[in-house]
C-alpha cells in the first residue's frame, strides 16, 4: 500500500512539473501542380495544397543521391510551404488556423522509365526542420505518394506545434 501511494505521489509530481503539452495535428490531403500559377514564388516546382494543409508548396533544391540503369532514383533536398493548418476543414486559411511558413528536408525515391524518363512510381518523406509565425518550433513528418497518372500526390502526416 505504501509503495503504491509513493508511486502515485511521484507520478502526480512528475505530471505537474512537465511543460505544457504540444498540439499534434494529423494532416492529409492532396498536393496539386500549380498549373494556374496561383502561387507567387519562383521555385523548381510549385504546388497548391488541399486538405489539412492549405497554401503553396515550393521545391527549393535537390540533389541526386543515387540512380540506377534500371530507373531507380533517390533524391534529397529542401522544400517549404506557405499557408496554414486548416483546423476548420473549410479549405481556406482564416484567423483561427495556425499559419506561416513550414520548411522541410525531404527524401524521394522513385522509379522512372529509362527511355521516356516518365515517372512510374514515387514517394517521399518530409521532415519539418523550421517554421515561421505560428509554425515557429514546429516539428513533424509528412509522407507523399505520387499518382503518376494525374500528377497529384496524396499526403498524410503529423504537424506538432508547441503549446
Amino acid at each position: 500500500m505504501r509503495k503504491s501511494l509513493l508511486t502515485l505521489v511521484f507520478m502526480i509530481a512528475l505530471v505537474s512539473a512537465s511543460p505544457a503539452l504540444a498540439a499534434n495535428t494529423r494532416v492529409s490531403g492532396e498536393q496539386i501542380p500549380d498549373l494556374a500559377n496561383a502561387c507567387t514564388e519562383t521555385s523548381l516546382g510549385t504546388y497548391t495544397m488541399e486538405g489539412g494543409l492549405v497554401g503553396c508548396w515550393y521545391t527549393d533544391d535537390y540533389t541526386v543521391v543515387s540512380e540506377t540503369k534500371s530507373g531507380i532514383v533517390a533524391l534529397r533536398g529542401r522544400e517549404h510551404m506557405v499557408g496554414c493548418l486548416d483546423l476548420g476543414n473549410d479549405g481556406v486559411c482564416d484567423a483561427t488556423d495556425p499559419a506561416g511558413t513550414l520548411s522541410f528536408s525531404f527524401q524521394f525515391s522513385g522509379k522512372f522509365d529509362v527511355v521516356t524518363f516518365a515517372e512510374i512510381r514515387g514517394r517521399c518523406e518530409h521532415r519539418i526542420v523550421s517554421g515561421t509565425d505560428d509554425f515557429e518550433d514546429a516539428s513533424g513528418v509528412i509522407t507523399f505518394k505520387d499518382d503518376v497518372s494525374t500528377g497529384i500526390a496524396s499526403y498524410t502526416g503529423n504537424v506538432l506545434l508547441p503549446a
